[in-house]
C-alpha cells in the first residue's frame, strides 16, 4: 500500500484539476437556496397551522 494513501473520492486524471463549470455552479446554489426556502416555509407553516375539525 503506498504511502500516504490517496482519498477514496480523490479523482485521477483530467478531473482532479477540473473546476466546476459556472452553470453547475448555478445550478448548486440555486437548489440549495430552494431547498433552504422550503425548509422556511414548512418552519413557518407548520407550528402557525390552525387545528382542523377532527372527524
Amino acid at each position: 500500500m503506498p504511502w500516504p494513501s490517496p482519498a477514496w473520492a480523490d479523482h485521477v486524471g483530467p478531473l482532479r484539476d477540473a473546476p466546476p463549470g459556472p452553470l453547475a455552479s448555478a445550478l448548486a446554489v440555486a437548489g440549495l437556496a430552494l431547498l433552504v426556502g422550503a425548509v422556511v416555509v414548512v418552519l413557518r407553516a407548520v407550528p402557525t397551522r390552525k387545528p382542523g375539525p377532527r372527524a
